[in-house]
Order: structure tokens, then C-alpha cells, then sequence
């Protein structure tokens, strides 16, 4: 098996043997397989191992006996301890995702500290086979069907070309111990569901069906390919500007192909625009308004005129602050207060506020004085849920701010601490013009 490891290494290009590689060693039998292969192979090994502390003292036992294994090898082990249940519960996200990104991150950090030139993994090829069906059975693109890859960035997998059952096999034949994860016999984690239930059932429906996968996302890798360069070729003819600064796509060049909606979800995906955002974009792209704007996390979508403009968020041009100001006397505000205020228009006392106005997305955390509460503060995001707002709707909401006060949550509630009273001297009418 080692030389089909081997080969399988100088055909993905993963590695050469001037390279140190950071290799993570949970103790489980893929792993054990891992390191020793890249060590019977002549490879400079790093090892490290992430304590999860999520099954007591069998956490503490693996993390001994990974230890003790780098120094039989003498290879230099660094460890790491994480207290991943208590991460998870105040981010809000399951353990399974936080243990991968708490991993990969440190994976990351150690290779830069260490100065490593790769990071080994042990999937194999039961890994491709459980993650290409969980992700048809969450809903996926053609990027979805194509399993796991063998390189991404310094990430390398070498064990791809073998699965689970030849790996145990030649761990016996070598006399090689590991430690079994009792978590990967429960039923209450999603992967273990399709290891356990779903593939067996597969396999008892058609017996080829794993390989079948398999040779089916060998397929899709090659769809993809192509794929992704009539996507670049598009995006290539239907962008007007790009540069570091911002980004341009022609509306009426991309509405002349009849996917478009595909192409814009592979163009703002990678900005962090959500699958939810980009339908709602796409769905309304034929008569968006001027104005119209969509945020990611690091990133602005702009509709002006016939165009989409992308921007990071710090680089957004302040020709695009959406807000009409105008001085007003108090016949006026009483006159418009008698025959309705539009939810696009607030009144506010403008000696309450400071010189310069901004406006960002709302975040979680931002409190404000809504008018009617007497001052009395609550989060935004708890007026949100009251009003029921759809996550597509909660995701556009933006608040103008008088230096770090809340003015308005736009749209939707205006600061007590800016109303207009009895004291008042000067009436600011501010309407959001998008």
C-alpha cells in the first residue's frame, strides 16, 4: 500500500521530499496510517494533535498515546487543547463545525510558526463517499459533487487513493495499535448517520455502490473544470471594471444568458453572500432599483443605473449615502405628521445630533433607545424577531448612527434620544432615499 501512496502523491503533485509537512494525528487508524507511510517514505513529520475535550479521560488517553507514538518515531509533536462544547454553545454553531475550524485554524498557524511546506490529513476514500452524500442530501452545486479534494491550498490529502477497510487491513499486517473514537459509534452526529445506516443500506441496494460514488465524482471533477472556465469566461465578459478597489458587472449583458442566476451565485458566493441573498438578488435582477444594496460580511453589493457594483465595505463610496437631509420649521413636520410619515422618514432634533452621519448593516449586540420606550435601551436584534422580519429581510437592515448612537433602525424604529420635543429649536427630516 505504501508504494499505491506513493504514487498517488507524485500524480496529485501533493508533496516532494524537501518539504516539512505538519501532519495531524488524531490516533485513529487513518492517521496512524498517515504518519507512518510519510515517515517509511522518507518525509520531515511535524505532529500535531488537537484535544477536543469532548469524551473525558478517552480524550486525555489519545492524546497520550499520539504523543508517545511521535516520540517512537521521533518525530516533534506539538498539541493543542480547545474547550470545544463551551466555543460552541456561545457561537451558536454545532460542535462537528467548530472542532473543523478551531483545527484548521491552529493546523494553519502552527505550519507558519514551524515553517512547514504542507498540511497532511488522513481522509480516505469512505470520507469522499459520506461527504458527497451529505451534501446532495443538504442541496448542492456541481462543486458540492466533486467530495473532497486532494490538495486545497496547504492542505494535502495523500490517502484518498485508499479506503477505510485497506487501511485497517495494513495496520494489522504491520502490527500497528491506534485508538477507535467511541463518538464515531453515535448515532446523534450527522456523519456518523450516513457511515452507519445510509451507506449499508446503499451497499446492501447495489454492492458497487461506494465505488460507483466514487467513479462518478472522478467524473464530476472533470465537469467542473470545465464548468468553472465557462464561468471565468463569462464573468470576464460581463465585467466592466475590476481592480482592487471595486468590482463591475454589466445587468444587461448578464441577463443575456438564460443561467444567470447560476453565474451570479458563483460570482457572489465567494464574496460571502448567502445562497438566500443571491437567489433574492437574482430573482429581482431584471428591475432591481438604483440604490438597491446587499451585504456579506466583508463585502457591499450596490445595483447603480445598469450595472452591479461590489465594494469592500470600508470602500464604499460616499456618494452612496442613502439619505436626503433637509431642515424643516414645525408647521411643516406637523403638516407631514397629520397626513402620515412614510416608514422611509424620520424627524429628529438636529442639535441632538453630531456634525457627521453614518450608516452601516446592524450586527449582533447593537442597542438602541426606540422612541415610544422612554429611553428604556433593547437589542436590535430582538426588535427584529418581534416584527418577524424573513433572514433575507434581517440581513439588509441598516441603522444610521450619530457617532455611536442609533438613530434610526431603518425602516423600522427611530431613537427616543433624538425626538423631537417642546425644546426643540431646529426639525431635521431625514428620508432614506433607496
Amino acid at each position: 500500500m505504501i508504494a499505491k501512496i506513493s504514487s498517488y502523491i507524485e500524480k496529485q503533485s501533493l508533496l516532494n521530499l524537501r518539504q516539512k509537512v505538519l501532519v495531524a494525528v488524531s490516533g485513529g487508524a487513518d492517521s496512524v496510517c498517515l504518519l507512518y507511510v510519510l515517515k517509511e517514505l522518507g518525509y520531515s513529520c511535524v505532529v500535531a494533535h488537537c484535544n477536543f475535550h469532548l469524551r473525558g479521560d478517552e480524550s486525555d488517553h489519545d492524546e497520550k498515546f499520539v504523543q508517545n507514538l511521535a516520540q517512537q518515531w521521533s518525530f516533534p509533536y506539538y498539541k493543542k487543547d480547545f474547550q470545544t462544547a463551551q466555543i460552541a454553545v456561545e457561537q451558536k454553531k454545532s460542535i462537528e463545525l467548530v472542532a473543523r475550524e478551531l483545527r484548521y485554524a491552529w493546523f494553519d498557524e502552527l505550519r507558519r510558526d514551524l515553517h512547514c511546506q504542507a498540511i497532511a490529513v488522513a481522509h480516505h476514500q469512505d470520507d469522499v463517499v459520506e461527504t458527497f452524500l451529505m451534501n446532495v442530501v443538504r442541496g448542492t452545486g456541481i462543486h458540492g459533487l466533486t467530495g473532497i479534494k486532494p490538495k486545497n491550498g496547504f492542505v494535502v490529502r495523500p490517502l484518498l487513493c485508499v479506503c477505510r477497510n485497506e487501511i485497517e487491513d495494513f495496520l494489522q499486517e504491520k502490527s500497528l495499535s491506534f485508538v477507535v473514537d467511541s463518538t464515531n459509534f453515535e448515532q446523534n452526529y450527522v456523519r456518523n448517520k450516513f457511515r452507519h445506516a445510509v451507506i449499508p443500506l446503499l451497499q446492501e441496494i447495489n454492492s458497487s455502490a461506494k465505488q460507483n460514488i466514487l467513479t462518478n465524482v472522478e467524473r464530476f471533477l472533470s465537469a467542473e473544470q470545465i464548468f468553472d472556465e465557462k464561468v471565468a469566461d463569462i464573468l470576464s465578459e460581463v465585467k466592466l471594471v475590476c481592480d482592487e478597489n471595486k468590482t463591475e458587472v454589466s445587468v444587461p449583458k448578464l441577463l443575456t444568458f438564460s443561467y444567470y442566476a447560476t453565474i451570479l451565485h458563483e460570482w457572489l458566493a465567494s464574496y460571502g453572500f448567502s445562497a438566500h441573498q443571491v437567489q433574492d438578488i437574482a430573482s429581482k435582477l431584471p428591475y432591481q432599483k438604483t440604490g438597491n444594496r446587499f451585504y456579506s460580511k466583508e463585502f457591499v453589493l450596490l445595483v447603480d443605473r445598469s450595472k452591479l457594483c461590489l465594494y469592500k465595505k470600508n470602500n464604499v463610496p460616499k456618494k452612496f449615502f442613502p439619505f436626503a437631509l433637509k431642515e424643516c420649521n414645525r408647521a411643516d413636520f406637523q403638516e407631514e405628521l397629520k397626513n402620515g410619515i412614510s416608514s422611509n422618514v424620520i424627524f429628529v432634533d438636529k442639535d441632538k445630533l453630531q456634525e457627521t452621519l453614518t450608516h452601516r448593516v446592524w450586527k449582533e449586540g447593537d442597542r438602541f433607545a426606540p422612541f415610544g420606550m422612554n429611553g428604556k435601551r433593547k437589542k436590535v436584534s430582538d426588535l427584529l424577531i418581534d416584527l418577524k422580519l424573513s433572514c433575507v429581510d434581517k440581513q439588509r437592515v441598516i441603522v444610521l448612527l450619530s457617532a455611536d448612537e442609533i438613530v434610526w433602525v431603518v425602516g423600522v424604529r427611530s431613537s427616543d434620544l433624538f425626538r423631537v420635543d417642546s425644546n426643540t429649536k431646529t426639525i431635521l427630516r431625514i428620508e432614506y432615499t433607496e
